[in-house]
């Protein structure tokens, strides 16, 4: 039994893929019951000491992530949870990880029934390691009891789409990095929703974990020549063990491959994201290679933020201006569009983010006909992720005066 839960090699861009791609194919549990986190809301004296004691850690990843693990194994990892998603983190210090740390201790520690201490933020890192922790002890029988346990998700919708794609994860690792084995596992999961979620989010976890075998490098290491191909960097999505409804989302995940096919190296290499654009141009059908633009966007925004992925996150005005920048490299208007409202979609996180920089992406875009898009996509996001009144109207008041009536009746406002 595969048991490493380890870290992404260093020496490589971090990527961070946790994202609904809501155009692409759209993601709906119809039966989620939204459920608040049980988490620490009050903050003790000893929670206010160990935030203190983070704000003066050194701007260093090793260190910051060895004291998480020492914190969860010490005090538990619940209350490392909550120290996390309330701690001042530098940038440059991937949360995202720092949540899969905790998060795998929290397995160890509270099995599956960590899933309920599991809160969205770090996009939904911890309980994506209840599920894969949870695939890794148990193999195959864990479908029996995984869609019950992704329900207990807290948060919207998204969460418990999300749940699924940490279960790819550990498929893969399971199926000893044979990509067509994971594909065919994810087939056995029970699909509630009218379309199959459940699955498509399972293949995108396997598409990630490919990329970076996290939970077992040595196995992975024997396994990725075998399906990688820097020269064919879209052969994983074209395969024929690649089912057609798994076909987006894998072009959705596959952005990483597409950096290393054109040698992007560093975050300012201008003409190697142009490039990673071209390959999609190859895809026949419009809506898979708007899903492969649009996994570009996705990444643009981590870039963009420096790895800082924690749902109160606020964008500056030169954050925004430089992912906007980031998609205009695009060669063509469509791969742009795409670029630009994957973003969106992942800055807004399934309802779960802070809207601030979901309204501001839409008010900096310089382009009349696409702001109008940003803005339809954004009040569609907000209905469809049932986000409270006080929410929509904080949207509707950060929203550009030109749209706010727009947004009123968009979002169900009175006026």
């Amino acid at each position: 039994m595969v048991t490493c839960r380890c870290l992404p090699m260093k020496g490589k861009i971090t990527y961070v893929l946790w994202t609904i791609p809501i155009f692409a194919v759209v993601f709906v549990s119809l039966n989620h019951n939204e459920k608040e986190p049980v988490v620490e809301t009050v903050f003790s004296d000893e929670l206010q000491e160990d935030l203190a004691k983070v704000a003066e850690l050194p701007i260093d990843f090793d260190t910051t992530i060895a004291f998480f693990s020492a914190l969860a194994e010490e005090k538990g990892a619940i209350y490392a949870f909550n120290v996390l998603i309330n701690a001042e983190i530098p940038k440059s210090i991937d949360t995202h990880l720092l949540g899969h740390e905790v998060g795998a201790i929290l397995y160890d520690q509270h099995g599956l029934a960590g899933m309920g201490y599991c809160t969205h933020d770090l996009r939904n890192a911890c309980s994506h390691m209840i599920v894969i922790g949870a695939f890794l002890d148990y193999g195959v029988d864990v479908f029996d009891k995984l869609n019950e346990v992704c329900h207990e998700a807290p948060g919207g919708p998204g969460a418990y789409s999300l749940c699924f794609h940490g279960l790819g994860h550990g498929t893969l690792a399971y199926a000893g990095y044979d990509i067509p084995k994971a594909v065919e596992f994810c087939s056995l999961v029970n699909n509630e929703s009218p379309i199959p979620e459940e699955e498509m989010q399972c293949i995108g976890g396997v598409i990630m974990e490919m990329y970076q075998g996290a939970h077992d490098p040595d196995a992975w290491s024997e396994k990725v020549d075998e399906f990688v191909d820097l020269n064919n960097p879209l052969s994983i999505c074209k395969a024929d063990y690649m089912p057609n409804l798994g076909k987006s989302v894998c072009y959705s995940y596959i952005t990483p491959f597409l950096f290393d096919a054109a040698k992007l190296v560093t975050e300012t290499q201008e003409d190697q994201f142009k490039k990673s654009f071209t390959y999609c141009d190859e895809i026949d059908s419009t809506g898979q290679r708007r899903s492969c633009y649009g996994g570009i966007g996705k990444e643009f925004v981590t870039f963009a933020f420096k790895g800082d992925t924690r749902a109160e996150k606020r964008a500056t005005d030169k954050e925004i201006t430089n992912l906007l920048s980031m998609c205009a490299l695009a060669h063509k208007k469509e791969a742009y569009e795409a670029c630009v409202l994957e973003a969106l979609d992942t800055l807004y996180w399934g309802g779960e983010n802070d809207p601030y920089s979901s309204v501001k992406l839409c008010n900096l875009i310089p382009e009349d006909g696409l702001q109008n898009d940003c803005f339809d996509h954004l009040f569609d996001l907000t209905q469809f992720y049932r986000a409270n009144m006080d929410t929509k109207q904080l949207i509707c008041e950060l929203t550009t005066i030109e749209y706010r009536e727009f947004c009123t009746k968009s979002i169900g406002l009175s006026i």
